[in-house]
């Protein structure tokens, strides 16, 4: 990280803020703590959720060993763990985690392998899973070949296989200089492919050629097609909010600057957006600190992403980010973000409508503000929310992955 970006993250995270005043989740009847079947140092948890189920996905590590497991949430219990894959050599990063898709009896999930002793020379491998049971094991998402970075997965069900979209180094020619500072060699690019129903990769695309370089990556379906959302990169070292858009029809658009921010950065703020869809209703939530605050900002479209709205502040100041939206229904929505609270930062959850109009506002948890309590997620299944989170330095293990319910109201 460079020297400019590390004294922004220090002095979010030291400077004091607006004291929430509302009530914690452990004293609201309808927030319940969940049971998970993590056991260890558990860590790097992904939700998922289908029309049936939800997914949940984790890195447990243990003596150098990484090992990826998922469960599925059915009928108020959790499955058996699956387990996945392990190795002693994968990269395991807090901001570039292992992503989780569900499309039927077909669970897909990515790792990132070192390809080269680069720090950041990795690949993206998947593992395709049916009815739990090993469908195509270890393959790899992209055919460049090149020793350079490649991660930043989202992943998502589409039609009878999966979408991935992903950050892709392969014009950095392994220049990447690290997240301290950025490589003068060529740049970091957005692509997208499809994935069949047996694993075979299907048109993969370069979706801009260049965009920030380790800023998580956010996809939504449409009835029509879908949306990637990510942190684009101008010349002048502006790093705000991009969307692409793919439809049956009409295939790849150009990208499309929304955020509007205006951030000059000269290094990557490793905070990416989030995206949830419902229709064609989008809701699109980010991190920007344009002006010296952290700020958690929020806009809708109601066309299929044409158009957005103007952009709504969530946070109560000095943000730390990490965020996370999710629709409730067609009117309502809630996002999760991660903001100073006394020593700790709160892990904030915000109801609101269409119009911005808040109403409901939880801290969730408090939750430590460093890299290692990771990306909390946000979830819904059926009419219940579900928030998971890392826990660092739970019971003496190290981390452990924690999630709460929150019953929505009609």
């Amino acid at each position: 990280m460079k020297q400019g970006h590390l004294a922004i993250v220090v002095f979010f995270l030291m400077t004091a803020c607006k004291q929430p005043v509302e009530t914690p989740a452990e004293q609201i009847p309808q927030i319940q703590e969940i049971g998970l079947p993590v056991s260890g140092n558990s860590h790097l948890g992904r939700l998922k959720a289908t029309e049936e189920a939800l997914y949940f996905s984790w890195v447990q590590s243990s003596d150098k060993v990484d090992t990826l497991f998922y469960s599925s949430f059915k009928e108020g219990k959790w499955q058996e763990p699956i387990y996945v894959a392990h190795s002693t050599d994968w990269f395991v990063n807090w901001a570039d985690f292992p992503a989780i898709a569900a499309n039927g009896d077909k669970v897909l999930s990515n790792v990132l392998a070192k390809s080269d002793t680069g720090t950041y020379t990795y690949d993206i491998r998947l593992n395709l899973l049916d009815k739990d049971a090993i469908s195509k094991l270890d393959f790899i998402l992209h055919t460049d070949g090149t020793k350079s970075e490649h991660g930043f997965v989202s992943l998502l069900p589409w039609k009878e296989g999966f979408f991935a979209t992903w950050l892709d180094g392969r014009n950095t020619a392994g220049g990447h200089g690290g997240h301290d500072g950025h490589s003068t060699a060529g740049a970091m690019t957005l692509r997208g492919a499809f994935i069949g129903p047996e694993g075979h990769i299907i048109g993969d695309t370069e979706l801009d050629a260049r965009i920030c370089d380790c800023c998580q990556t956010a996809a939504a379906l449409f009835p029509d097609g879908l949306l990637v959302a990510y942190r684009d990169r101008t010349e002048e070292e502006i790093r705000d909010i991009s969307v692409v858009k793919y439809t049956t029809e009409e295939g790849w658009s150009s990208p499309m600057a929304v955020s509007g921010d205006n951030w000059e950065i000269a290094g990557c703020p490793v905070n990416g957006p989030s995206l949830s869809s419902l229709d064609k209703q989008v809701a699109l939530a980010w991190f920007t600190a344009a002006a010296g605050e952290g700020k958690v900002n929020l806009k809708i479209s109601k066309d299929g992403a044409e158009t957005f709205g103007p952009a709504i502040r969530l946070d109560g100041g000095f943000a730390t980010g990490r965020v996370d939206v999710e629709w409730l229904d067609s009117n309502r929505l809630a996002v999760l973000w991660m903001e100073p609270l006394e020593e700790m930062d709160g892990l904030v959850l915000k109801i609101l409508n269409t119009e911005g109009e808040v109403l409901e506002h939880h801290i969730m948890a408090t939750i430590d503000a460093s890299r290692a309590s990771g990306f909390p997620q946000l979830e819904r299944l059926g009419t219940d929310l579900y928030i998971s989170w890392t826990d660092v330095g739970a019971e003496g293990i190290g981390a452990k992955i924690r999630m709460k319910r929150l019953a929505i109201t009609p």
